[in-house]
């Protein structure tokens, strides 16, 4: 039929509507299972001749169809069976498949079929199986995320095993001697890698949820005899998390709330009803809980609605691991859903590039990263934030409506885009191109603000001008709603949340006059990372978020407000073409620092891919091109609402030699104000430029260098190895817009300039 592997398109010709398996596992100790799969479906095109399945490593030995033998064609993984007449639209027709076998567990050693300790389950995804769904692996099926089916699950096991699987335990049949027949049934339809059976010596303990349909659902936690009590225990926040599931997502629709124990540590898998969740995560502590809370929330997001395709795998992975802050937020408090969330987003900017191997969107995503750090992790941060963007009410509002309305279907980014816009004025469009369609993250902060006196009124009108920046985020972001805060002179607060469109400022008009302006960047979190502390005694204080460590000699008042802010952007640097500061990083730290008050605060860098805290590269990847040595670094500050940048007194601590690029810098904190690291015009190593008054600008640079020359001279732009890129004649600007980020050098005439590219 030309087909090799499970073709998605396949359900475009044929639904398949039911699956009945009849499962043999009394061979558990030789690995090998037997079976007939039953099934049933109907006709969607003219002139359907075959049935194509997906069945991995198996040996088939009939097809039936009406009790006739059907011809077929096995070549693992794929299976076509040739029907006994062709099928117009609507024709139905049901078939059984005779197959046994070892089932499969993946290469990559996560998802398939596991016989293990005596124990017999699957998990319905392979990390490295293409396609990722593995229903495959222990049945014939369509191995898509689209196809959907009903299914009845009927073992037989002995030496006094019992299955667990998904669905409803309709019948448990005792044979006599130590054999047993278990038949489940679940008549909500799922995608094949949703099903999920265990076969080992379980038990399971009952309990029951009310929920708001007004249904009693039962609770099944099956596991080991001996494990019961435990697993109880590390399950005793189980009803609160369905409670507030509930009330975010709306009803639980399942016939049964069902985890089983298995003996596997490196996951759980989201099997409708039945959850694979790891035995040793069910140590009678509440270490592992969230675990628990995220397999429940795909209930919601990844079994009631499932991606269409693995490229918008955030949909499942990323709603259920923002769903694990819920949880954390209804049963612990508001803090520890802050922590959670801002912990979560401080492992996204540094290490989900290093994990994944670089920076991806959201949606889109790759098969290799179908399962990676930014699927999970960035895709919390993103839920975080458009629940932010459109506000509680209308978010939740929206989730509950967009799951009962899109229940037991698949659905696409541009299905949540185009439903949760009906639901606010904010510009979800424009989210979704800045935090979802595209890599890195855009970055917000204030340049600067001013007051003026409001006419017949007591009354000041603050103007604030909001910059944006790029974390390797190739677009500008448009209509961003942002939340501005306001500290007043004798401590008056106010908030206000505004949209940000780039070129216009921001009024808000105030009954007292601002002392300190700054963006809540938790509320959208982006490329930064901020912190606020009190400061009340001496000694060593740590911003650990923002990654700021703060020495106190004498603090001079009873307690010191600060506010840390750790930007992974480049600071401004307006008409200076002799610096080069930092385009990774800078830090804006608020506070009274008057009176008394000494101390010193330390920043790290890390610009060795080899370092353990491997953070953003470009800045010193620029250096090494340009072989600029480690100690060439300086230290500079611009205090708040300026422009100009000056080298500020510092300690460099190198850790290594002069070119590893890893080390901290230490200074004293006198003045609030932007802090970033950086080197001046006169580059160790390089000959003193002949002409200084043609340094380039802006640089680094996106678009153009520009020089200031009374003539068009020749010029010519170089690699960082002094390979030729391109050359021309210019009257003072070159588009750079073509050349890929790096290091690059311009000759004009006997004069030599290096430039970033960003």
């Amino acid at each position: 039929m030309g087909l090799s592997k499970a073709d998605q398109s396949r359900s475009d010709s044929i639904d398949i509507q039911h699956f009945s398996l009849d499962l043999d596992f009394t061979q558990m100790n030789a690995f090998q299972i037997s079976g007939v799969c039953e099934v049933s479906f109907t006709a969607l095109l003219e002139e359907v001749n075959h049935l194509s399945l997906d069945l991995l490593g198996m040996e088939i030995s009939e097809v039936f169809m009406d009790e006739e033998p059907l011809d077929f064609d096995y070549s693992s993984p794929l299976l076509v069976i040739q029907l006994p007449q062709t099928l117009s639209p609507g024709d139905t027709g049901t078939l059984s498949v005779h197959y046994s076998g070892q089932a499969q567990t993946d290469a990559s050693g996560w998802g398939g079929f596991y016989f293990q300790n005596n124990q017999a389950f699957n998990l319905g995804v392979g990390f490295d199986a293409d396609p990722h769904n593995f229903g495959r692996a222990w049945y014939p099926c369509f191995d898509n995320f689209l196809e959907r089916s009903t299914y009845d699950i009927q073992v037989l096991s002995n030496n006094g095993n019992r299955s667990y699987c998904s669905g409803e335990l309709m019948e448990r049949t005792l044979l006599g001697g130590d054999s047993t027949i278990d038949r489940w049934s679940i008549s909500t339809p799922i995608p094949s890698y949703l099903v999920g059976i265990a076969v080992g010596n379980y038990t399971h303990t009952e309990d029951a949820f009310q929920s708001i349909s007004g249904e009693e659902v039962p609770i099944w936690l099956a596991a080991l005899p001996q494990d019961t009590s435990s697993v109880q225990a590390s399950f005793v926040n189980l009803i609160p998390c369905l409670e507030a599931f509930e009330e975010d997502y709306g009803p639980y629709l399942w016939n049964r709330v069902g985890y089983v124990m298995v003996p596997f540590s490196s996951g759980a898998m989201e099997h409708a009803t039945n959850i694979a969740y790891p035995a040793a995560f069910a140590d009678g502590s509440l270490t592992y809980e969230t675990l628990m809370a995220h397999e429940l929330a795909h209930h919601w997001w990844g079994d009631l609605v499932t991606c269409s395709s693995q490229e918008d795998m955030w949909i499942n992975e990323g709603m259920a691991s923002y769903a694990e802050s819920l949880f954390l937020e209804e049963v612990y408090g508001e803090s520890e859903y802050w922590e959670s969330v801002l912990d979560n987003h401080k492992d996204v900017l540094l290490y989900a590039h290093r994990n994944d191997g670089e920076r991806l969107p959201v949606s889109g995503i790759g098969h290799a990263f179908t399962y990676g750090d930014h699927v999970y992790n960035k895709g919390a941060t993103i839920a975080h934030n458009l629940r932010n963007l459109m506000g509680d009410e209308a978010y939740f509002s929206a989730s509950k409506d967009f799951l009962n309305d899109h229940q037991f279907s698949d659905v696409s980014s541009i299905d949540i885009l185009n439903y949760f816009q009906n639901y606010t004025p904010q510009n979800v469009q424009s989210f979704f191109d800045a935090f979802i369609f595209q890599e890195g993250f855009p970055d917000f902060f204030v340049s600067n603000w001013s007051s003026s006196e409001v006419e017949n009124s007591n009354d000041l009108l603050l103007t604030i001008n909001i910059a944006q920046q790029s974390h390797y985020n190739p677009n500008s972001a448009e209509s961003t709603p942002l939340f501005v805060e306001i500290i007043g002179v004798n401590g008056e607060s106010y908030s206000e949340q505004v949209v940000y469109n780039p070129n216009s400022n921001i009024e808000v008009q105030l009954p007292f006059e601002a002392k300190w302006v700054y963006l809540n960047d938790e509320r959208i979190l982006q490329a930064s990372l901020s912190e606020e502390i009190l400061v009340n005694d001496d000694g060593i204080t740590n911003f650990d978020r923002a990654e700021l460590r703060l020495d106190v000699e004498t603090i001079g008042s009873e307690a010191l407000w600060m506010r840390v802010e750790n930007h992974w952007s480049t600071a401004e640097v307006e008409d200076d073409p002799s610096l080069f500061l930092s385009n990774d990083r800078f830090w804006r730290v608020l506070g009274d620092f008057g009176g008394d008050f000494e101390a010193t605060a330390r920043i790290r860098y890390y610009g060795n891919p080899t370092a353990g805290n491997y953070f953003d590269p470009k800045f010193f990847a620029a250096m090494d091109d340009l072989n600029i040595p480690e100690d060439s670094l300086k230290l500079f500050f611009r205090p708040l609402n300026g422009n100009t940048w000056e080298v500020h007194p510092f300690e460099l601590g190198i850790q290594g030699n002069n070119t590893n690029y890893q080390g901290q810098i230490e200074f004293p904190l006198s003045a609030p104000g932007d802090y970033a690291w950086g080197i001046n015009s006169d580059y160790v190593g390089m000959e003193p430029l002949s002409e200084p008054e043609l340094l380039p600008y802006p640089n680094p640079t996106q678009d153009y260098i520009s020089f200031q020359l009374n003539k068009a001279q020749e010029y010519r732009v170089l690699n960082a190895l002094g390979e030729l890129v391109f050359s021309g004649h210019t009257e003072g600007r070159i588009s750079v817009q073509h050349l890929n980020p790096g290091a690059y050098f311009i000759q004009l005439g006997k004069s030599t300039f290096p430039f970033i590219k960003k």
